[in-house]
């Protein structure tokens, strides 16, 4: 016979999974990259909502009343000189190639209700936008966070091989940057971690 949580055990959950991402963060800003997934799986703990499973929000009866804090301006834009959709999210990058946002830094800091924060176009690949929660899942779903596509296809498939280049100022070529979800997913756990308090 199963019993259900409390809202006591439910809240220990939530200060678990906090305990989670701040370590997995302080992981990444060491250098451990890798430590994205992570971060990915721990934000679909919290705000993924299927048939199948329950998000934490949703558990402690939050869903609709939390606001989140939001870094990234609208995430794409079209040039019709070039033809092309440009990501115009702040992004450093070096010749490693390594690259981080801005974290602490961005010049945007907009709280916003959880499904705004959620559907929000963070990045273009190849021409289409794409939405925090679709990064957050190709990482927790796709990339080694709780399972591995052995073929993963779109937004899972951009991130992960490169879709996003950059051409350094003063150069003719283009470099395509793989993982670039990682920097992403370190962000977004920034902006959880220094937004409104989850509480319940």
């Amino acid at each position: 016979m199963s019993a259900r949580r409390t809202t006591d055990d439910l809240r220990d959950q939530l200060r678990r999974q906090l305990i989670f991402l701040r370590n997995s963060s302080e992981a990444y800003d060491r250098g451990d990259r890798e430590e994205a997934v992570r971060v990915a799986v721990i934000l679909r703990v919290f705000f993924h909502q299927t048939t199948q499973s329950t998000s934490l929000m949703r558990l402690l009866g939050i869903e609709d009343s939390v606001r989140l804090l939001t870094t990234i301006d609208d995430a794409y834009k079209f040039d019709p000189i070039t033809g092309r959709s440009e990501s115009v999210i702040a992004m450093w990058v070096t010749f490693n190639p390594d690259y981080t946002l801005p974290l602490g830094r961005a010049t945007r800091r907009n709280i916003v209700p959880l499904i705004d924060w959620w559907n929000q176009s963070v990045i273009c690949l190849e021409g289409e936008p794409v939405t925090r929660r679709q990064v957050i899942l190709a990482a927790a779903n796709k990339d080694g966070g709780a399972h591995i596509d052995p073929e993963p296809t779109g937004a899972a498939r951009k991130l992960i091989a490169g879709a996003v280049t950059y051409q350094p100022k003063g150069s003719s070529e283009e470099f395509a940057l793989g993982n670039v979800h990682f920097a992403l997913l370190r962000q977004f756990a920034y902006e959880i971690l220094n937004g409104p308090a989850l509480v319940a």
